[in-house]
């Protein structure tokens, strides 16, 4: 282990004598955080501990956060002043003053004497600190303004610094939510390539005519009808396709027209469905292959039924993939089974498998494990492929209008 002092606090363990879930911890620790120093190897002591508190410290290192480094260390030096310990206190005190914050204010701020800051952003960072430190709660006039301060604006280039904090968000919540956004096709198209490859869709009807990399993803003809079969379309849960040679890294919705109530889409957290499982069942799936095509599954053949002929523009064959996944950024663990693609397992008997395939899908919807969107016109919706299932709630009324711009983005 890195040579940083423990100060006697505590008792250091070795690596090599550690269990093998403190190692499995401590690996985690270093991937998370770049290291593991100073008083946070207390944490190997207890795998859980570091499995929940390794990412929720990486937010607070550079590239974990939108913040500026005066702007971190404005929250920072806040919370210190309640804690009263001597080494942070002295630590951040430094640090305050050697990225450019006065030292008056610093030292107000550590004496627990009020402030202010000419700069926006800082004075927002400032109260909300002030108020999460005292009362851990904002009022709604203060979370606003923070909200318009210190928001993401897609429509406009990301720096280095705010994409890396994206990215870092998405490793760990494989659904974020941006609110009160703009953006034209072309701005659309311009945010999924900062992930990868936006593909042009398979539906050849639902391309949008300028930038084919774009979709819609709509209940509304081109002639300005409702197409009445567009609010049952996708609304059993699936992960998009999975039968792909490639399949995609994530995908991005854009809401421009959303139904007066309802009209949601929900998301089935595959990672805790599949930590969730009793080991038993964990034991079965290990060696499991899963066979994929587009309609196949069960719920597929449920739901497309009287389906229109739809305008494909390829063919796809069965793809087959491990029934257990490990996420490509964090090595976590995923069930890799929906039942819209999944049509059966390698060695097993069809009426065995749909019958597995029908109980995985009822273990991993459970409400625990979903988050229901609810559209406001402006949101932009971005979701891990790998590590979620998804379906429309087709909750809305059939003859209001729902529109919105879509794109899919695939592995560089």
């Amino acid at each position: 282990m890195p040579e940083t002092p423990t100060f006697g606090r505590y008792a250091e363990i070795p690596y090599d004598e550690m269990t093998l879930e403190q190692q499995e911890g401590y690996r985690f620790l270093v991937e998370v955080r770049g290291a593991a120093g100073g008083p946070s190897k207390i944490w190997v002591h207890n795998p859980k501990l570091v499995k929940a508190s390794a990412p929720l410290g990486a937010h607070f290192h550079p590239g974990g956060y939108s913040l500026s480094e005066r702007e971190r260390e404005i929250a920072v030096i806040i919370i210190n002043s309640k804690w009263h310990s001597a080494y942070p206190t002295a630590a951040h005190e430094r640090r305050g003053k050697e990225v450019g914050l006065p030292a008056e204010k610093v030292e107000a701020m550590l004496t627990g004497l009020p402030t202010s800051f000419s700069d926006e952003r800082e004075q927002i960072v400032y109260e909300m600190a002030i108020c999460l430190s005292n009362a851990r709660w904002v009022s709604k006039g203060l979370y606003d303004r923070g909200t318009e301060a210190l928001g993401i604006d897609l429509s406009k280039p990301l720096d280095a610094e705010t994409f890396a904090w994206i990215e870092n968000s998405f490793a760990e919540h494989p659904v974020l939510v941006f609110r009160d956004q703009d953006l034209g096709p072309a701005q659309l198209a311009a945010f999924g390539r900062r992930f990868g490859i936006p593909k042009i869709h398979s539906l050849v009807d639902y391309r949008h005519a300028d930038f084919p990399e774009v979709s819609w993803l709509t209940n509304v003809h081109k002639d300005g009808n409702i197409d009445w079969f567009g609010v049952k379309r996708a609304t059993d849960w699936h992960t998009d396709s999975p039968y792909e040679e490639v399949p995609p890294r994530l995908a991005i919705l854009h809401a421009k027209e959303v139904p007066s109530s309802k009209g949601g889409t929900m998301f089935a957290d595959m990672r805790a469905a599949y930590d969730a499982l009793d080991a038993a069942m964990k034991q079965r799936l290990a060696g499991l292959v899963g066979l994929h095509g587009r309609h196949d599954g069960p719920a597929g053949v449920r739901l497309y039924e009287g389906d229109p002929e739809q305008n494909l523009d390829r063919k796809y064959l069965e793809k087959a993939r491990p029934a257990i996944v490990q996420h490509s950024a964090t090595g976590r663990s995923i069930l890799f089974v929906n039942p819209l693609h999944t049509h059966g397992f390698e060695g097993i008997a069809k009426d065995e498998a749909w019958a597995l395939i029908e109980q995985l899908a009822d273990h991993s919807t459970q409400k625990r494990f979903v988050y229901y969107h609810a559209w406001r016109v402006g949101d932009v919706l971005m979701w891990d492929e790998q590590a979620t299932m998804h379906r429309g709630a087709g909750d809305y009324r059939p003859d209001e209008r729902r529109v919105m711009l879509r794109t899919i983005v695939y592995p560089n």
